[in-house]
């Protein structure tokens, strides 16, 4: 070693030795950065640490996602794959909670009264039911201190999923701290209330701890008070807390947050609303449908006594009937048949309640052809027309000319397709019974009046009775005679202001009566035939039709 190398030696020895030591350290780095890195996360300067990679991990995670962004899902996927099947197993959960609750509301009386303010206000089905159904509930409470972030005390409702409760401390502190710093610098006071979600997120800071409640629905101002109330207790206790060993938060916030002495279960449900709405509603709507069926079933029976009377009217017939405000009549009708206004009175219906449309045509039913042989020959009294399968029968007396031309006139009639006239007595000018056609027409042209609903012969009746017996003997002795056979044929009527069995007693009563006052004017018993159908007169009275018949021979 020369002078030189020696005085160097002399001279730079520490300087040398601390240079080695220091490339050595600066060789060994690669190896030694994670311990090193380890020693930094749990000493005092963690936080300086972090600060200083987050900006190099971000830059090389993106850089890495660029360049081999395969690479990068390869190792991801081990936490993706249980992230999103946990996502997807939340949304489902929702998704079944929802439809359960959907279906319970949805056939009840509530459920359809809920369903229909849902569709007036526009809200969510899901979300009235909420509001209806549960008026709040605290789903999350976490007890955090509040200088370090450090969760001293947590509850969930049990049927909740597990959630990262330190991370949920720590972003509540640096929101309170930001929300502080950043609006309300001035004073300690920070974040009070926020909404996260559906859950609204109510903060009670204290001196040394903050409480934290994830509230479901819409709370009462006295659960503020109750979370306030509780956080001071806890406070209390921990001044009170003797030293050295620390005060328990943990344990000492069972009893004070517990969730069954903050929630008052009177305020967390919905009173059972009252059911006279929905009772007094069930019995409108009851009343509504007595009424509808009464009226449905009035109307059921005016259609078949409409369709009766104009069924038992003879020249109507009917093509449709339907009810639109008023009932709606069309039909066909004989000029000859009963007038509408008597169809109604059978059928028990106003006038003003049916509007008839009605279209003429000829009927051939025998009453109608009777009726119509009548207007057209006009009959002289004492000859009585009967048609039948067409075949027009007359019987009595009448004037010779009259019967002379009853054949051709009668032929004439629509319907008439042949005339019988054999037991029709021509009667001449000159001819010696011609004084008893004169007491025939006078006799036939009475009638005995009776008082509506009576069939007792009295007062003016029972005289009118009497003449007319006294009429009728004198034709009979006339006729004796003559020697010509005389058929008494005596009429009971009616009106139609009674029901119809109670006309058909009255219209039986009356002929019976009058027979009697005929039998004691020594009227031939077997001479006398009743007649108690015919409805075309409709009067109270009685009366008779003597029809002179030819002599045998």
């Amino acid at each position: 070693m020369s002078e030189f190398e020696r005085l160097r030696e002399v001279l730079l020895a520490p300087e040398q030795a601390e240079l080695a030591r220091l490339r050595a350290a600066e060789a060994a780095l690669p190896e030694r950065l994670p311990e090193l890195l380890d020693q930094a996360e749990r000493g005092d300067r963690r936080e300086a640490l972090h600060r200083a990679l987050a900006p190099v991990v971000a830059a090389a995670l993106t850089d890495a996602v660029q360049r081999d962004r395969r690479r990068i899902v390869d190792a991801l996927f081990p936490i993706i794959g249980p992230a999103i099947r946990r996502a997807i197993a939340e949304a489902l959960r929702g998704f079944a909670a929802d439809l359960n609750r959907a279906l319970e509301y949805s056939l009840t009386p509530r459920g359809l009264a809920w369903r229909f303010e849902s569709w007036r206000s526009g809200v969510p089905f899901a979300q009235v039911v909420m509001k209806h159904s549960l008026r709040y509930r605290i789903d999350h409470l976490f007890l955090i201190e509040r200088e370090s972030g450090l969760l001293l005390h947590r509850h969930s409702a049990p049927e909740l999923p597990d959630l990262d409760a330190d991370a949920i401390a720590g972003m509540l502190t640096a929101i309170g701290d930001f929300v502080r710093d950043s609006v309300n610098a001035e004073s300690d006071a920070g974040l009070a209330s926020a909404t996260v979600g559906e859950h609204l997120l109510q903060v009670v800071e204290g001196p040394f701890a903050v409480l934290a409640c994830f509230i479901r629905g819409v709370p009462p101002p006295a659960l503020l008070d109750r979370l306030r109330a509780a956080l001071e207790d806890l406070h209390r206790a921990a001044d009170a807390h003797p030293g050295p060993v620390p005060f328990d938060w943990d344990a000492a916030a069972d009893a004070p947050l517990a969730i069954e002495a903050l929630v008052d279960p009177a305020e967390a449900t919905v009173r059972p609303s009252a059911r006279w709405p929905l009772w007094l509603l069930v019995v409108v709507l009851l009343a509504l449908a007595g009424v509808f069926g009464w009226r449905s079933w009035q109307r059921m029976e005016e259609a078949d006594r409409l369709r009766a009377a104009i069924a038992a009217a003879p020249g109507w017939e009917l093509l449709d009937l339907h009810h639109a405000q008023r009932w709606q009549v069309d039909a066909l009708r004989d000029p000859d048949a009963a007038a509408p206004a008597e169809v109604l009175a059978r059928a028990e219906i106003a006038g003003g309640r049916v509007d008839l449309n009605l279209r003429s045509y000829l009927s051939l039913d025998p009453p109608l052809l009777a009726i119509r042989a009548q207007r057209i020959l006009a009959p002289p009294q004492g000859v009585h027309i009967e048609v039948a399968d067409g075949r027009l029968r007359a019987t009595g007396s009448a004037p010779a000319d009259w019967a002379a031309a009853l054949p051709g006139r009668a032929l004439l009639i629509p319907g008439v397709q042949s005339v019988d006239a054999s037991a029709l007595l021509p009667i001449s000018a000159d001819d010696p019974r011609r004084q008893l056609r004169q007491l025939i027409d006078a006799a036939n042209a009475m009638r005995v009046e009776f008082a509506r609903g009576r069939s007792r012969l009295a007062g003016d009746a029972g005289a009118a009775a009497e003449a007319l017996a006294l009429k009728v003997a004198q034709a009979m002795a006339e006729a004796d005679r003559l020697k010509l056979p005389v058929r008494i044929v005596v009429y009971g009527w009616s009106d139609d202001s009674g029901s119809a069995s109670l006309n058909a007693r009255l219209r039986a009563r009356r002929a019976q009566e009058l027979r009697e006052v005929l039998v004691r004017h020594a009227v031939p018993p077997d001479s006398i035939t009743l007649v108690t159908d015919d409805v075309q007169l409709a009067l109270p009275a009685a009366g008779v039709r003597l029809l002179l018949e030819p002599a045998d021979g």
